[in-house]
């Protein structure tokens, strides 16, 4: 390969992966065999692949399973990159002989070039090498792509100048990490004693010795519930007299009021406090309600729906909302979404969001429950509790099934929401709505903060392979004779070969 050494450094090369390193991808030993897995032969796969040194495999193969199968022993110090899908440019270094899918390529570099100045090399092409994948959802490279990879290559003293830099500096980095992943716990820790202190009274203990005149939530509670009775009344006697019935004898006595809560199981609470069940708290004549079972297929016109994954950091992602027809949306009326709304996620991530102003004519999907507050209960407050970390352990315990966790409705109805004064309830709601804009800032900030590193680790890997990482040494040995000793190697090697006889191996070079 000829070098364009007006834009390398004094002695640099370029070459082609293929030009310094031997390549393989593996192999897949089948999945109907019992027989071929759970050995002692470690089995990389894309996912194992973490940028840095592979030091475990998520599954192992036996023996048999590497002779019958594509699979092949790749050994301690080959450089691995992924070919497919979502992981499609990972890259990894083997600390110990391992196996591989046909997902990674396997690369051995040869005439004492070492793994991690190839490596190296490979992580400063990544953009490079990406854009070269193939396919929509899930792109992929090939091994002939990364073979073709063009690198600069540098003197072999060099390269390992090179790399020994990257290392001291990237090892800053690595601190540097460690100390803001230390910084983003204690700030969740931060916010979850926050919210705990909130829902428990701490926050506002000044306030109420200062505003002690406030209406006992309990009197609330009582009005409530005297409201919610005379409304279902009211709802019975039109049903009768639509059909031109008169009541039967002890029609009152059907009333079912809301289930009763375990007071001995629950924490103490301020004066004035009370706790209610969650559906004790929603509008008269609505019910916690999950949404449509069956959408049907998405529409590009229609009634909008919330899934669950429509909700992130309680917000919904209106513009990724997908759509049913009005049909649909019809049938499914009681689960229909307005302003000021709590929706609670049911199903995996017990996720919440409170529904902004200027919303209407959007539903739900089954995954997903709606809370629509009464007159005794901020939505924000009850959103808030609701994400907190009291309510999460409660629903928590209350979660069933395995591969897909979820609550039930009558579980979404049974949370005990500890609600305070209508005045103090918009008191703590500013208290905590202040002290997270803080602790959000606070977030975003250890969050640019690592994006910055991640720039900084590509700069150092950019400037490492222009040559202005580290001085150049006039008399090193020229890449280009380093290049031209691999090539007379393998023709030696290649001769050798020839005069043998073919032997059929486990390992097939591609």
């Amino acid at each position: 390969m000829s070098d364009n050494s007006s834009e390398l450094p004094e002695g640099w090369s370029r070459a082609a992966v293929e030009d310094i390193a031997q390549t393989a991808t593996g192999g897949t030993p089948s999945r109907k065999r019992e027989q071929y897995y759970g050995g002692t032969i470690p089995w990389v796969k894309s996912g194992d692949l973490n940028d840095g040194l592979i030091t475990g495999t998520s599954e192992s193969i036996t023996d048999q399973g590497l002779r019958d199968s594509n699979a092949k022993i790749f050994p301690r110090g080959a450089v691995c990159v992924a070919l497919y899908g979502a992981t499609v440019g990972k890259l990894g270094i083997l600390d110990f002989d391992a196996a591989t899918n046909q997902a990674v390529c396997g690369i051995f570099p040869e005439g004492g070039i070492e793994s991690k100045f190839v490596f190296y090399s490979l992580r400063n092409e990544r953009e490079n090498l990406i854009s070269q994948s193939q396919g929509g959802a899930q792109p992929n490279i090939s091994n002939g792509i990364v073979k073709k990879t063009v690198l600069r290559v540098p003197p072999l003293a060099e390269q390992r100048r090179i790399v020994a830099k990257i290392e001291a500096l990237q090892e800053r980095s690595r601190k540097a990490r460690k100390v803001l992943a230390e910084v983003g716990t204690q700030l969740e820790q931060f916010r979850q004693s926050l919210l705990a202190a909130a829902f428990r009274g701490d926050l506002t203990a000044d306030w109420r010795a200062a505003y002690s005149d406030v209406e006992p939530a309990s009197d609330l509670l009582k009005r409530l519930r005297k409201e919610r009775r005379i409304n279902w009344e009211k709802a019975e006697l039109a049903k009768y007299e639509a059909k031109g019935k008169h009541p039967p004898k002890n029609w009152q006595e059907r009333y079912e009021s809301c289930g009763e809560l375990d007071l001995t199981t629950l924490p103490s609470l301020p004066e004035k406090w009370c706790y209610a069940r969650a559906d004790e708290l929603v509008e008269p004549g609505t019910v916690i309600t999950y949404g449509i079972v069956l959408p049907g297929p998405a529409l590009q016109e229609g009634v909008p729906y919330i899934r669950g994954q429509d909700i992130e950091n309680g917000q919904i992602l209106f513009d990724q909302l997908l759509r049913t027809s009005a049909e649909i949306h019809a049938k499914h009326h009681r689960s229909e979404v307005q302003s000021g709304d709590v929706l609670l996620c049911v199903i995996r991530h017990l996720k919440v969001a409170l529904v902004p102003q200027g919303v209407s004519g959007v539903n739900l999907t089954q995954g997903t429950v709606r809370l629509r507050p009464s007159n005794v209960i901020h939505g924000s407050y009850l959103s808030s509790y609701l994400s907190g970390p009291t309510a999460q352990h409660w629903m928590k315990l209350h979660h069933s099934g395995l591969a897909m966790p979820r609550i039930n409705v009558e579980d979404a109805r049974a949370v005990p929401i500890p609600l305070p004064p209508l005045a103090e309830q918009q008191q703590i709601v500013n208290l905590v709505s202040d002290a997270l804009a803080r602790w959000s800032s606070a977030l975003e900030s250890t969050g640019e903060v690592s994006d910055y590193l991640d720039k900084l680790d590509q700069s150092i890997l950019s400037k490492a392979f222009h040559g202005e990482l580290i001085p150049q040494d006039p008399n090193d040995e020229p890449a280009s004779v380093l290049l031209e000793r691999i090539r007379q190697q393998r023709k030696s090697h290649s001769a050798k070969n020839d005069s043998k006889p073919n032997r059929r191996t486990n390992r097939k070079e591609a």
